[in-house]
């Protein structure tokens, strides 16, 4: 694929363990009331130790585990996430208010790390026990500040998971039509190659069937060009789907004219494609095989004029027009199947125009700017 959405690691997956490692400065505040306590050695110990592992505990499970912002989370994302729960109860032994300090660490795990649900629950079981600790020590400032505190750790990871949420989802679109341009790119290219050569071979076959008895010579080195055309054909589809085909100006306009010629055409040539930047050349190779193919396919021409200029290619016949596609596109009132339409996309996006009508000899023209 020509532009997908690589496999390349998201800002998130790179950086999400630095974010985590920031908020743990907040840590400092049970640490400085276990720290001052000055009850049992036993028990501050236990404490610091318990807010360590709690620390080392956060981190590592933004390092390794997978954000859970567009799936399910996996279960040793809820195995850290009750371990996360259980290790900040020593700190009770201290002041019973200190787990309260733990819970926005909970609610920021919560959300990058286990969806919006455990988010939702996580953050309403926090407010319930901030307001249940507020009642047994009746302390309402302390409720209010941790409360407004709380809240505000809340709105934040909500809007942030969410604006990640829809970020992955507009990632998912994007990847999503990039495939679906490759395969119509893909489409095309196998149609445009296809459509020539399939043509080149109908034509050369029918020659060969009325050669067989009069000129059994000639009838075989039509049949042996119909097999080089054929595997011709077939490296180029397979050089088309692998992302490798790229035509050569020169030697399409050769074909073509050989082509053109082999089936009764007179072909004129003026002018030299010089010059012509690499991306329009390719372009214009596919330009030269879809007209050689509507020509041979619709036109009922006897004289096909192919001029060069500076920036410009022409193409014109002195056959049926525009009207012979009309006709044998079932009725369509389209001029354009889907190989000009091809063609047209092709060029604009190499920033090159496409020009169809009227030839001076009452044929079709085919007019090519850049």
């Amino acid at each position: 694929m020509s532009e997908t959405a690589s496999a390349r690691p998201s800002f998130w997956a790179r950086h999400a363990w630095i974010i985590a490692a920031i908020w743990l400065f907040f840590l400092i505040f049970p640490l400085r009331t276990v720290w001052e306590f000055s009850g049992s050695p036993a028990i501050r110990i236990l404490g610091l130790a318990a807010i360590a592992a709690f620390a080392g505990v956060y981190l590592y499970g933004f390092i390794t585990l997978p954000d859970c912002l567009g799936g399910h989370a996996p279960k040793s994302a809820w195995t850290v996430f009750g371990i996360l729960c259980i290790l900040p109860l020593p700190t009770m032994l201290v002041d019973a208010a200190n787990y309260l300090s733990f819970t926005p660490f909970l609610i920021s795990f919560a959300a990058y790390l286990l969806g919006l649900r455990a988010l939702l629950v996580t953050a309403a079981l926090s407010f319930a026990g901030l307001v249940l600790a507020g009642w047994w020590l009746g302390s309402v400032d302390a409720v209010l500040s941790m409360g407004i505190a709380m809240a505000l750790v809340f709105i934040v990871n909500l809007m942030v998971t969410q604006i990640m949420r829809a970020g992955q989802s507009a990632e998912h679109m994007r990847v999503e039509l990039a495939r679906a341009e490759e395969r119509v790119k893909l489409s095309r290219d196998v149609h445009d190659l296809l459509g020539h050569s399939l043509t080149v071979v109908k034509l050369k076959s029918e020659l060969a069937e009325k050669l067989f008895d009069a000129e059994p010579a000639r009838a075989k080195k039509e049949l042996h060009e119909i097999g080089e055309i054929t595997a011709e054909a077939l490296a180029g589809v397979r050089a088309t789907v692998t992302g490798l085909r790229g035509a050569s100006l020169s030697q399409e306009l050769l074909n073509s004219q050989a082509t053109l010629e082999a089936a009764g055409h007179a072909v004129t040539v003026s002018g030299d494609p010089v010059d012509v930047p690499p991306a329009v050349s390719v372009q214009l190779g596919w330009v030269i095989r879809e007209v050689t193919t509507n020509i041979l396919r619709h036109a009922h021409a006897t004289e096909v004029l192919i001029s060069w200029d500076v920036d410009s290619l022409t193409i014109e016949d002195d056959g049926d027009g525009w009207g012979s596609i009309r006709k044998d596109v079932s009725g369509s009132d389209a001029v354009e199947g889907n190989g000009l339409r091809g063609i047209r996309e092709r060029l604009a996006a190499v920033d090159a125009r496409l020009v169809l009508s009227e030839s001076r000899f009452g044929g079709a023209l085919v007019e090519v700017a850049w």
